[in-house]
C-alpha cells in the first residue's frame, strides 16, 4: 500500500516537474521571438531623413504670426503652419524671421480655401499632409524643384486644378495625395487633373499605382 503511494506521489512530481519546465521555455521563446529586431515592427520600420533640411530632427522654438501667416520657428527653417491673410493670389515668401521657409501648410483653414493661385519659392522642402486639403478653387499651384515630400491629402479636394507638375526632386508622396488612396482606390480622383512627371521618379511610381482609376497623366520625357 505505502509502495503504491509512493510511486504514484513521484510520478505526480516528475509530471509537475516536466509541466512547469516546458511552460518555461514556451515563455522564454515567446520572449526571444518578441525581442528579435526581424519580428518588431518598432525596430524595423523605416525612418524618413532629410538630408538637405533635417526636417522632423530639429526642435520647435517658438511659435510666430504675421498678417499672413501663422508659423513655427525650428532652428534653421520655418514651417507655415495656417494661412490666415485675405488675398486671392499668395505668394508664400522664402524668408520669414531671417530663416527659409521649407515647410508649407495649412490652406484647408477656411481663409485658405478661397485661394486661387498660390506661388511657393524655390526653398520649399515639404508640402505637408493635409497642406491644401478642400481647397476647391485653387487653379493654379507650382511644386519648385528641390521638393522632397508632398503629404498624405496634400492635394485632396482640389477640384480646379487642371495641371500639377511633380519635380525629380520629390522622394516621397503620402496616400491620397491627389485625391485617391493608391493602395485601397477608395476616393475619388481629382477628375480634371492631369499630373506630370518624369520617367524613372517616385511620381512615376506613384501614378503607376493608382493607373487604371481615372487618373490623368502625361510622362516628361527628359
Amino acid at each position: 500500500m505505502y509502495y503504491r503511494r509512493f510511486i504514484a506521489f513521484l510520478l505526480w512530481t516528475i509530471c509537475l516537474f516536466y509541466l512547469f519546465s516546458g511552460c518555461k521555455g514556451r515563455d522564454k521563446h515567446a520572449a526571444q521571438v518578441l525581442a528579435s529586431p526581424s519580428n518588431n515592427p518598432i525596430s524595423t520600420s523605416p525612418q524618413t531623413t532629410y538630408p538637405a533640411s533635417r526636417i522632423g530632427y530639429e526642435t520647435l522654438q517658438y511659435p510666430g504670426q504675421t498678417d499672413s501667416y501663422e508659423y513655427e520657428v525650428y532652428e534653421t527653417y520655418v514651417a507655415i503652419t495656417k494661412y490666415i491673410g485675405s488675398e486671392k493670389i499668395v505668394s508664400v515668401p522664402e524668408i520669414i524671421e531671417g530663416l527659409p521657409v521649407k515647410v508649407v501648410g495649412g490652406f484647408y483653414y477656411s481663409n485658405g480655401k478661397e485661394v486661387t493661385k498660390v506661388i511657393l519659392p524655390d526653398c520649399i522642402k515639404v508640402i505637408g499632409a493635409y497642406a491644401f486639403d478642400d481647397c476647391a478653387i485653387l487653379e493654379s499651384i507650382n511644386i519648385p524643384e528641390g521638393v522632397e515630400e508632398i503629404g498624405k491629402c496634400a492635394f485632396e479636394g482640389c477640384y480646379a486644378l487642371t495641371s500639377l507638375t511633380i519635380p525629380r526632386s520629390v522622394a516621397k508622396i503620402g496616400e491620397r495625395a491627389f485625391g485617391l488612396d493608391y493602395k485601397n482606390h477608395s476616393h475619388i480622383p481629382l477628375k480634371n487633373l492631369t499630373i506630370r512627371f518624369y520617367k524613372g521618379t517616385a511620381a512615376a511610381k506613384y501614378v503607376a499605382d493608382i493607373a487604371g482609376h481615372g487618373v490623368k497623366y502625361e510622362i516628361i520625357d527628359q
